[in-house]
């Protein structure tokens, strides 16, 4: 049996900016669509599937519809054709993603193809190799299993406010140094991290900017909530005028007491990397999914 840690993005509009900080390469990506939305949804596919294949290229991905029981049987050719579609769409990817299967499912009213869905995930689960190498089963050092746990152990503390979600470079080493574990040298940690990031477990980004990568978000759903703050419906962030954010109102949205304002700069690298918000000037940031769609008079 296989065991998945599972991510599920919001679909909001107003989330998608920051959901592309969080795609890591060795990832299952199930990219869902209403069937009962048409060819609207399916062009909704695009932007998804180009944001996998840039930041998790080779990525496994299963494409699925939902919503098939609410569809007529006298409208199921309807359907079918959309799928012929979606698969015909999914074909152009196939030298940067592995997509598996392209299938619809019911799960509101009735239960249809569930067990077609179950299948196709622990089939293409099982089939996924990068460069080569499989995935699943693959042999990984038992020092990485152990650093694993130990972190999945800190994102228990941050969850009771007994641990803050973000380490510091030297901190994060020395708690890695007294755990005797067989790694010692700057590139065995390296490599390590990369590993616990790819699998989800925490998140480091390999950029010196504003020395970025000194940073360990130890807690990757406490970074995606407080990114969420920024992008966010504006009944919760109403500081941001036709996609501009005066910096003095930062604190206010930040509310974080565990977020430590000496890596503030850090943070707006971040979002600066993946142009979720841009500086203009030292008052001003830019966040680009919250401009307006009219064109300025």
């Amino acid at each position: 049996p296989f065991s998945f840690s599972i991510w599920d993005f919001g679909g909001q509009e107003e989330y998608y900016a920051t959901h592309q900080c969080f795609l890591s390469e060795r990832s299952l990506y199930l990219l869902l669509f209403n069937v009962n939305h048409g060819e609207a949804a399916v062009e909704e596919l695009k932007p998804w599937l180009n944001n996998i294949a840039l930041r998790a290229p080779e990525s496994c991905v299963l494409i699925v519809g939902s919503h098939l029981d609410e569809v007529l049987e006298t409208e199921r050719g309807t359907v079918d054709r959309l799928l012929e579609t979606v698969a015909q769409i999914a074909h152009t990817y196939r030298n940067k993603l592995q997509i598996k299967e392209v299938l619809a499912v019911g799960l509101k009213n009735r239960l249809e193809n569930v067990g077609l869905l179950k299948d196709a995930i622990y089939n293409s689960a099982a089939a996924y190799t990068v460069k080569g190498q499989p995935i699943m089963g693959q042999m990984i050092p038992a020092s990485y299993y152990q650093l694993d746990k130990v972190v999945t152990n800190f994102q228990k503390e941050v969850k009771n406010n007994a641990r803050d979600p973000i380490m510091h470079k030297e901190d994060f080493k020395n708690h890695v140094l007294q755990l005797n574990l067989d790694i010692q040298e700057e590139d065995e940690l390296k490599t390590a991290t990369l590993f616990l990031n790819n699998v989800g477990t925490l998140l480091h980004y390999d950029d010196r900017s504003h020395n970025l990568d000194e940073l360990y978000f130890i807690d990757p759903r406490w970074l995606c909530d407080l990114m969420a703050k920024i992008v966010t419906i504006r009944e919760r962030n109403p500081y941001i005028t036709d996609g501009i954010l005066n910096t003095k109102n930062l604190s206010f949205i930040l509310r974080d007491e565990r977020f430590p304002l000496k890596y503030f700069e850090q943070y707006l690298t971040l979002l600066d990397r993946f142009e979720i918000a841009l500086a203009l000037d030292s008052r001003r940031i830019l966040i680009p999914s919250m401009l307006s769609e009219k064109r300025p008079a």
